[in-house]
This record gives structure tokens, sequence and C-alpha cells, in this order.
């Protein structure tokens, strides 16, 4: 299959295929390259219908059907996050240094957990305010000024200021940057003359 026919098939029938393509053997690797999509696009493809790749059984997976053949070590309530670490390290089970490391950050967060309840009151109290802000900031250009046609010059600009307006730019590809950057100008100057 090219990238033509697989770009013209539904999104599910399109993770259908790379599942098949897994399931015979191939690597997700192999198949992009095979089909020409980068596995970068196939996955913010996938990501935006709730999909993940699940390197272990080698095939997207809704977030709903993640595996549950983990095993999980029983811990009675009672017993502590070190004792848990110090018990997997006796017993010797494999991979305990990542089983360390994770049960390292979660003693981690849990020394911040009264900051985190802290952080995700204070969002749930102000969301309202932030969504509110971010639609009240949209960006309008009154083209209807942006008359004579145009005229190419350079301008020197500080390293910084350019990087910023360049992430600017991308954040409204709807405009171009010349527009952008005559609104900019027009606005400084009716604020100041």
């Amino acid at each position: 299959m090219d990238k033509i026919e697989f770009n013209n098939l539904k999104i599910l029938q399109q993770i259908e295929y790379i599942n098949s393509q897994t399931k015979k053997g191939n690597s997700l690797e192999y198949s992009c390259k095979e089909i020409g999509i980068g596995k970068g696009t196939l996955r913010d493809r996938f990501s935006k219908l709730g999909y993940f790749y699940s390197k272990r059984i080698r095939k997207y997976l809704k977030n709903t059907e993640l595996p549950h053949t983990v095993d999980k070590p029983k811990i009675q309530s009672n017993t502590s996050v070190s004792e848990v670490v110090a018990t997997s390290e006796i017993q010797g089970n494999t991979g305990v240094s990542k089983k360390t490391k994770s049960l390292n950050k979660i003693m981690a967060l849990s020394d911040r957990f009264d900051d985190i309840q802290n952080m995700l009151s204070w969002f749930e109290l102000h969301k309202n305010d932030l969504t509110t802000i971010a639609e009240s900031d949209t960006v309008t250009l009154d083209t209807d000024k942006f008359t004579g046609g145009t005229k190419i010059t350079t301008v020197r600009l500080y390293k910084n200021i350019q990087e910023n307006f360049k992430i600017f730019c991308r954040l409204y590809p709807q405009f171009k940057a010349m527009d952008i950057m005559d609104q900019a100008l027009l606005e400084y100057m009716e604020k100041y003359n």
C-alpha cells in the first residue's frame, strides 16, 4: 500500500492496517517506511482519536483498552512505599531498578501531594477565567488599511524578538507574517502618534 491509498482510508481503517502489519511481524518503523509516512505523523493522527502505540504488544490501542496483564505486587494497606522497594529488591525481581526509579518518582509526588491538590483546586476555580481570556485575545487584522502595494525592506531585529515572532506566526497560520507585522506597526503608530 502506498501513501495515497493509506491516506484515503478512514483513521480507524489505518489503525487496523498498521496493527495487521505489526501482527504479521513487521515493525512499526518498517510499516511506516513501506507506506512512506512518518511514525510521528501516525502517532499524532491516531492520538487525536485516543489511540497510542503499545511497544510491549506492538499494537495501537484505544486508551480504554490498556492491557491488564501486568503483575501487581500484593501490598497491604499499611505498607509504605520504601518497604515495597526493599521487598522487591530482596526477592530479586527482574526490572527492580526500573521499579525503584518509578517508586522513587511516586514518593516524590506523594511528598508534594498537598501542593498538587492546591494547584488542581486553583485550576478548577479559575479554568473559566482562563478560557475567557483565551477567547477574548483573538488576533484580528484591519486589512482595509493595508493599501498601496507591498515594498521589500530589511529590518534588523534582536534574536529573541525574531524567534518569538516566528513562534507567534506559527500560532496563527491563517495570517501572513507580513500582515501580522503590518498590523503591529500600524497599532504602534496609532497609539503613539
